[in-house]
């Protein structure tokens, strides 16, 4: 059936049909894309057995709910007994087959990096670069994909229906590249930047509940939990996936959410509940070799905090110029619901954590 991946989604629209009437599928295997409101998600077959019907075709919108194929699981133990010849099965994401089958590659001679030697698509990519394989199309026109198309429609929606605007600061880093150091060194703990400002901002947006929250026709819906997502980006697209109660786990957990969320996404493999409900959003480019940018709020967050380079600069301190390490911090909000003084009071705030980072330990 059509699933209903977030509360207020009511249709689904059917992107691609993984699997073909007749083939068979086991248990838990992706068998179609399915594209939501807000991102899309490969459907996995609820049974093993043979897929006899498929009732929608591709680019068709499907009530939440509506039965979209149909699986013979009496099928099974035919398909099972006949099937039972020498073989070893390779594993390997859907996207990384529909490559391979596209530049006609045989999944056997690739190495797989993901889970349990999971071939995944930058596997195929690092393949067809090192063997200088030809692109099996020669036009330069590449039509949107599911996953583009809903990231152009997210940050369309945004640039069209709030009422942006943007504040920069720019923050010292010293104190916490030490204890980013002194962590690695003494604890063996190595702690993201990001998660740094992730930990920085969970308790700001307790300080300043207003800018947790998002716009609701006539209304301000101000959020209670604090779950904040945080841009990823991958061959395939950009990701925000969402770290939830963000103000109740520790910095080294933060850390170690982000850095399994950024290997997941780039395999594929995140979850629907792991990029839905998020009440802000990050966004560190600082490792592009970025100074400063102005990211594009996501939907339906009213703010976003973007960080460029962390690099050493010359500052004064008691009349002296030394170099210390700074960074550039922009907030991008809706002032629809955010004037700038509250705005700069909350970016000041976090500043002043990151300044002070051992107020992050806590």
């Amino acid at each position: 059936m059509m699933p209903r991946y977030d509360p207020v989604m009511e249709k689904g629209k059917i992107v691609e049909w993984i699997k073909k009437e007749g083939e068979f599928v086991n248990k838990g295997e992706a068998i179609v894309i399915i594209e939501g409101e807000k991102t899309t998600f490969e459907l996995e077959a609820p049974s093993s057995g043979k897929l006899t019907k498929i009732l929608y075709e591709q680019g068709s919108d499907v009530n939440v709910g509506e039965i979209i194929a149909l699986i013979d699981e009496e099928l099974v133990e035919k398909v099972e007994r006949i099937e039972k010849v020498e073989f070893k099965e390779i594993k390997a994401t859907p996207r990384a087959k529909r490559l391979a089958q596209q530049y006609n590659i045989d999944l056997s001679l690739i190495k797989g990096s993901g889970p349990e030697g999971r071939i995944i698509e930058e596997d195929v990519l690092e393949y067809i670069k090192k063997e200088k394989l030809e692109a099996p199309l020669e036009e330069e026109l590449k039509p949107l994909d599911s996953i583009r198309k809903t990231i152009a429609e997210r940050l369309s929606f945004s640039h069209k229906n709030y009422v942006s605007a943007a504040i920069f600061s720019e923050s010292d880093f010293e104190e916490l590249m030490k204890l980013k150091s002194s962590l690695k060194e003494k604890m063996n703990k190595n702690i993201s930047i990001t998660a740094f400002l992730v930990k920085a901002c969970s308790i700001a947006l307790k300080d300043f509940p207003m800018i947790n929250s998002s716009w609701e026709e006539d209304k301000i819906r101000i959020h209670k939990k604090i779950n904040i997502a945080v841009g990823i980006d991958t061959p395939r697209g950009l990701f925000a996936p969402v770290i939830h109660e963000c103000d109740k786990r520790s910095l080294e957990e933060i850390s170690k959410v982000i850095e399994d969320y950024a290997n997941r996404a780039r395999e594929g493999t995140l979850r629907i509940e792991e990029l839905t409900n998020s009440t802000f959003t990050v966004s560190n480019l600082g490792s592009y070799d970025v100074e400063l940018f102005l990211p594009v709020i996501n939907p339906p967050n009213c703010a976003i905090l973007g960080l460029g380079r962390i690099s050493k600069r010359p500052t004064v301190i008691d009349d002296k110029i030394v170099l210390r390490f700074k960074g550039n911090l922009s907030l991008i909000f809706d002032h629809r619901i955010i004037d700038g003084a509250p705005a700069a009071s909350f970016l000041g705030r976090i500043k002043e954590l990151i300044e002070n980072p051992y107020m992050l330990l806590v």
